[in-house]
């Protein structure tokens, strides 16, 4: 489980070796204004500790809709366009 803005979501962490080099991978699936959003960091094990926080701010801090307005507007995905 993982802990995102206090909510308990389901989470998992996967470590192995390749080639006598340890590795993790932590993953989790956050559900948003109808949108399943999976988040996923990897890297080399000796660097998880260092890392954890990271992958905790992020996940406390990620959000489908910014608190700002974009620099720029998206795509309509009604248009087709070829490019330029």
């Amino acid at each position: 489980m993982v802990k995102v803005r206090g909510q308990e979501l389901p989470g998992l962490e996967i470590s192995g070796e390749h080639n006598s080099v340890g590795y993790f991978f932590l993953a989790t699936v956050i559900q948003e204004e109808g949108f399943a959003i999976s988040v996923w960091m990897e890297g080399e094990k000796a660097q998880r500790e260092t890392v954890r926080s990271d992958w905790d701010r992020f996940l406390d801090s990620f959000a489908l809709k910014p608190k700002q307005d974009l620099a720029y507007s998206p795509a309509s995905r009604d248009t087709f366009r070829t490019p330029d």
